[in-house]
């Protein structure tokens, strides 16, 4: 018996040996220059300026905030926190961020008789609040709406975020708010499922956010503590994330992995009753001007949107080229102006009347 005690015991301990060297290694390595592999928190001079422009995406959030094409960013300061499942979210309570962590004008949770309350799930689009704002307003002030009600448009909007993350979002937070209907602002690159660096401003430093759990997270949302404080766990987590990633990629699964953030939306919006409705948001360019690329986002959101029968609003079908182009700045193409933020907002409104999806007057 004290054989096979001790020959346990050794057995643990070397496997404790293996487990504190590996960390060790790890911890060293991941603080060579370059090494991101198993860090979760990268000061933004560790990164090359190559890795900064290899990055894709990556930069999208620090540009939303600071540069000169989205002055909204620049003159309403907000700071991130890293989110386990989400990767990245407001940091509650700071500038335009509501005690919540929410953009915008803040309601109390429990919901009184009378309140129609609609959750907005969008990128920086529908971050920069406007047309939320001017929604809000159509809808508590115009005839046409049964007067025994009042609205709340909840806007939990993020820049930068994907299809994945409002699905994930809605699931496990967005639902507890009991809204009466989903609005989702589609972006054309919403369905851009992959790997990114993401670089934030926190209360303390800038930093750059490495959140490549985007596979894993769907079947498994890893632990908190050891993902923040194990190079090993961070590590094997990675690893697992770059291999389904590969997998998926392999298998051409994007379209697929899109298809199911949707129905994902979809079912829990049917399961408590929620009304439901997405808005397709175009390049601020003529059509002609699509990249092959942009034009496939286009079609498979348009395609995706139809198959699975949501109610939706293509803007292209309500305004023109000319319109679409008038609503851009000159260098973004992405963000409309704040006149086109207006006309938005009237379509919607509009789209919400005609389809009686909202109470009406009797």
């Amino acid at each position: 018996m004290r054989k096979i005690f001790f020959s346990l015991l050794t057995v643990t301990l070397a496997i404790i040996f293996i487990l504190v060297s590996l960390e060790l290694i790890l911890s060293i390595y991941s603080r060579l220059p370059g090494n991101q592999a198993s860090n979760f928190y990268i000061r933004l001079e560790q990164l090359s300026q190559k890795q900064i422009e290899d990055s894709g995406r990556s930069l999208e959030c620090l540009p939303a905030m600071y540069s000169d094409s989205v002055s909204w960013f620049k003159t309403h300061k907000f700071f991130y926190r890293p989110s386990i499942l989400l990767g990245y979210e407001y940091e509650p309570g700071q500038g335009i961020v509501n005690s919540m962590g929410l953009i915008g004008k803040e309601y109390k949770i429990k919901k009184d008789a009378g309140v129609f309350r609609i959750l907005l799930l969008g990128d920086s689009i529908a971050a920069s609040d406007k047309t939320r704002i001017v929604l809000e307003h159509s809808l508590n002030s115009n005839s046409q709406i049964d007067k025994d009600y009042c609205f709340e448009i909840w806007n939990s909007a993020v820049p930068s975020w994907n299809i994945r993350n409002y699905a994930l979002f809605l699931k496990h937070k967005g639902v507890t708010y009991n809204p009466d209907m989903v609005l989702i602002f589609l972006c054309l690159n919403d369905l851009g499922i992959h790997e990114t660096l993401v670089y934030y401003r926190t209360k303390d430093n800038l930093v750059a956010y490495y959140f490549p759990k985007s596979e894993l997270i769907r079947a498994y949302v890893p632990n908190s503590f050891l993902l923040l404080h194990s190079y090993l766990y961070r590590t094997v987590t990675f690893i697992m994330n770059r291999y389904l990633v590969s997998k998926a990629q392999l298998n051409n699964d994007t379209w697929g992995e899109a298809v199911e953030d949707f129905k994902l939306i979809q079912n829990i919006c049917t399961e408590n009753h929620i009304r439901l409705l997405a808005v397709v948001y175009p390049y601020l360019k003529p059509l002609s001007g699509y990249s092959p690329e942009e034009l496939k986002d286009y079609s498979d959101i348009l395609k995706i949107l139809k198959e699975l029968n949501w109610d939706f609003i293509d803007l292209r079908d309500y305004l023109s080229e000319e319109e679409i182009i008038s609503f851009c700045d000159g260098t973004d193409y992405f963000h409309p102006l704040f006149k086109g933020e207006k006309i938005i907002a009237g379509i919607i409104y509009d789209f919400l009347v005609d389809k009686k999806l909202v109470p009406l007057d009797k």
